[in-house]
């Protein structure tokens, strides 16, 4: 993008899940192998638009459609199993780990808003090196509701002590950019074709 993506920002906050971490393929994997035991599809355009939700929102979103499924905390379960059993490596997604790296260099606090498990971001942010990067992590497990309603990311700038307006934030997911936007971020970005761009409006 042409202009700057921080500008005017006071603090930056970042999803996880596709955002940072390139991890997006490796989840939707996960789940459909788990849900394929139980005779479910996932198609993936759905698995997109809703990414940004957590683990146990989407499945219980899958569980209305699908009301044979096992429930939910068993699900959760067999798709934390697969996905420790796995042990795939953390990647980052290269152009918002520059982007972390200008907010870094601007001296603007940064935090995680993510709808995962507070453990398996945690260890992601260990596992790329970034532990020294964030005043803050947010996880599903710190609000009451996750994404798309505004929860995570109004936390994640209460807790950095920025106002929502004066922030940047950066979801890949459209339930994601909508919690962002409903929250009052004042510059919304996601990334298109692996590059940092101003998220429309939903």
């Amino acid at each position: 993008m042409s202009r700057d993506p921080l500008s005017g920002a006071a603090a930056l906050l970042l999803d996880w899940d596709g955002t940072l971490a390139d991890t997006t393929s490796s989840n939707y994997a996960n789940l459909c192998a788990v849900l394929a035991a139980h005779g479910v599809g996932v198609n993936r355009a759905w698995y997109h638009q809703h990414a940004g939700l957590a683990l146990a929102d989407l499945l219980d979103a899958l569980r209305a459609a699908h009301p044979a499924l096992p429930d939910t905390a068993q699900l959760v379960a067999q798709c934390r199993v697969r996905r420790l059993a796995a042990r795939s490596p953390v990647t980052a997604i290269p152009a918002t780990l520059e982007l972390l790296g200008q907010a870094r260099r601007r001296g603007l606090p940064c935090a995680i808003a993510s709808g995962a498990a507070a453990d398996i971001v945690r260890a992601g942010i260990t596992a790329l090196g970034l532990r020294g990067h964030f005043s803050a992590v947010i996880t599903r497990c710190d609000v009451a509701a996750g994404k798309p309603a505004p929860d995570l990311f109004a936390a994640a700038a209460a807790r950095l002590d920025v106002a929502p307006g004066l922030c940047a934030a950066v979801d890949d997911a459209p339930d994601g950019i909508e919690a962002a936007y409903a929250a009052g971020i004042g510059r919304v970005l996601t990334l298109r074709d692996g590059l940092i761009a101003e998220a429309p409006r939903p």
